[in-house]
């Protein structure tokens, strides 16, 4: 089965025989569950407005039907949890925060609210495909539950601004696009969840005259053999080869235990130890927790093999900053907490 949802409704057709199954007047917004027993659209012509509908396929009966505000909108693949976020600028709020929260499906009872903050906005949900987890992206950046007992596992904030999460078909992947405040680009970054670590990122382009459009990612999606990441942004498509390994800074042991910064958190000097794969020149640079380039420290050739380095951070004041080392067309960062 294939679901359309445009001005016309929301139609299914058949693929086999090309017979329309199902018609409504619900658009905007199509999914099916994984196990394709459920359909999911909403109920009028605006979807952060209107709520939803749940039709059992087999029947192509309305099994339940909400009047909830959303923005956003996923099911586990187990088609247990239905998870929901709203923005701050939603018509249907009476205050000004955003929120995600967690429902049972499909007879949709609240279970949890994961997060509630002012000014919030919410443009994405999804769950990995083995049910471990849900991330989202908002303009808080990406977050990232257990949903074993819905603590937060990772909070990525490497920009002001996310639109668009996904996880890889393994789940050993998190690609989020980001929109990074002060330089006005767009990145796509690859997040390691074993390692808990960023280990590549594209730079997508620049936002138009710094205002909204351009680049910016709105969608991505990760092909089933996890070659390709499809993006889809407010001016282009784009197709990349996913690079999963951290490439020219390799994926060996101090790396998966988070030593390649050395001591974190740090007061006067940091050491960075790593290794390098190919002798092009490496660059590396200090950004603070915006992906603001502070200072180069580093512009030279480096042996292959394991290296290690020793820069000054004794001016810099408490907070949390990024080490950004790379190596030919290849990318890592890091990241440390400054005390005094």
């Amino acid at each position: 089965m294939i679901a359309f949802a445009g001005g016309g409704g929301t139609s299914v057709y058949d693929l086999q025989t090309d017979s329309l199954l199902f018609k409504d007047s619900g658009y905007l917004f199509v999914k099916f569950t994984s196990d394709g027993n459920f359909l999911i659209t909403n109920n009028g012509s605006t979807f952060n407005y209107a709520g939803i509908s749940i039709y059992d396929t087999k029947s192509w009966l309305k099994i339940n039907s909400i009047n909830l505000s959303l923005d956003a909108l996923d099911i586990s693949y187990d088609s247990k949890f239905m998870a929901l976020g709203v923005s701050s600028w939603n018509r249907l709020k009476l205050d000004s925060s955003g929120i995600i929260s967690i429902f049972s499906f499909p007879n949709i009872t609240w279970l949890k609210t994961l997060l509630v903050k002012k000014s919030l906005h919410v443009y994405h949900v999804s769950f990995s495909s083995d049910g471990q987890y849900l991330a989202a992206a908002t303009s808080d950046g990406v977050k990232i539950w257990n949903t074993s007992d819905w603590s937060l596992f990772t909070d990525i904030t490497i920009g002001s601004d996310s639109r668009a999460v996904t996880f890889s078909a393994d789940n050993k992947y998190v690609v989020a696009g980001f929109t990074i405040g002060g330089k006005d680009w767009a990145r796509l970054y690859l997040y390691n969840l074993a390692i808990n670590k960023i280990i590549n990122s594209y730079l997508l382009g620049y936002l138009r005259d710094g205002q909204e459009g351009g680049d910016v990612p709105t969608c991505v999606s990760i092909s089933n053999d996890s070659k390709y990441i499809a993006v889809g942004s407010m001016g282009a498509i784009f197709m990349l080869n996913a690079k999963w390994n951290p490439t020219s800074v390799s994926d060996n042991s101090e790396q998966k235990n988070n030593k390649i910064i050395s001591p974190n958190p740090a007061t006067g000097e940091i050491s960075l130890n790593f290794e390098i794969e190919n002798t092009t020149s490496t660059i590396i640079n200090l950004t603070d927790i915006n992906g603001d380039k502070i200072r180069n420290l580093f512009n030279d050739c480096l042996p292959v093999g394991q290296n290690s380095l020793k820069f000054d951070i004794s001016d810099l004041s408490c907070g949390t900053y990024f080490i950004q080392i790379k190596n030919g067309e290849y990318e890592y960062s890091d990241k440390f907490v400054v005390v005094k």
